[in-house]
C-alpha cells in the first residue's frame, strides 16, 4: 500500500508540473509582456510558484498589519473561512458607518495582551462609499491569503484550518499532506517579513 500511495504522489507531482508548464502570468499594467516569466521558462516551476506564494503570503500580512495596526499576534489569530452571505473572509465584517454613508470594513481577530485569556477583538480595516463594488487594498489582502491557502489548509488538522495564515513546513514545493503545515506563529511571521523586506 506504501508503494501505491507513493505511485499516486508521484503521478499528482506529474499532473502539477504539466498543468504549470502551460501557465502564463497576465501582462503588467501598461505593458505588452507578462510580469513574469512563463513557467515553461523556469528551472523549477514548482518552487518558483512556492517562492511567489511566500511572497504574496508576506506582503499581505505586512498590508494588514500597517492598515490595521494589529500587533503580531493579532495578526496570527486571526481565523480562516468564508462568510457565504457577503462571499468575504468569515474575519471580516461590514458595518455602517454613523452617518450611514460608508461601509466599514473591520477585521475580527483575538488579542491578549495584558489579558489574562484571550478576547475577541476588531480592528477597523478599511471604507468604502456605501453601495460601491470597489474591495479596499486591505480587504483584497485577507481574500487573496483565504483564497491562496484554502487547498493547503483542507488538507491540515484542525488548528491549521482554523487559521487564516498557513505555514508550509518544506523549503521546496508545496506539501502534499497537511503534516507538512502549521498555523502561522509570531517568530515566523517575524522571519517572514524580513525576507519579503
Amino acid at each position: 500500500s506504501g508503494l501505491l500511495a507513493l505511485r499516486e504522489t508521484y503521478r499528482s507531482y506529474e499532473s502539477i508540473a504539466r498543468h504549470m508548464k502551460k501557465w502564463e502570468f497576465s501582462l503588467a499594467p501598461g505593458s505588452d509582456h507578462p510580469w513574469h516569466l512563463p513557467m515553461a521558462q523556469l528551472k523549477s516551476p514548482t518552487n518558483s510558484l512556492r517562492i511567489l506564494a511566500d511572497d504574496l503570503s508576506r506582503a499581505c500580512s505586512i498590508i494588514l498589519q500597517s492598515e490595521t495596526g494589529m500587533r503580531a499576534n493579532e495578526l496570527c489569530s486571526l481565523p480562516a473561512g468564508t462568510d457565504l452571505k457577503t462571499g468575504l473572509p468569515a474575519c471580516i465584517e461590514i458595518r455602517l458607518s454613523k452617518s450611514g454613508m460608508l461601509e466599514l470594513f473591520y477585521l475580527k481577530g483575538k488579542i491578549s495582551k495584558t489579558r489574562p485569556t484571550p478576547e475577541s477583538a476588531t480592528w477597523l480595516l478599511a471604507a468604502r462609499p456605501r453601495g460601491s463594488d470597489v474591495l479596499p487594498n486591505s480587504v483584497r489582502a485577507v481574500d487573496v491569503i483565504q483564497k491562496l491557502l484554502q487547498p493547503f489548509r483542507d488538507m491540515a488538522n484542525a488548528e491549521v484550518r482554523g487559521s487564516l495564515f498557513v505555514v508550509f513546513g518544506i523549503g521546496e514545493g508545496f506539501p502534499m499532506t497537511g503534516q507538512s503545515m502549521s498555523a502561522l506563529t509570531i517568530n515566523t511571521l517575524l522571519g517572514w517579513q524580513k525576507r519579503f523586506v
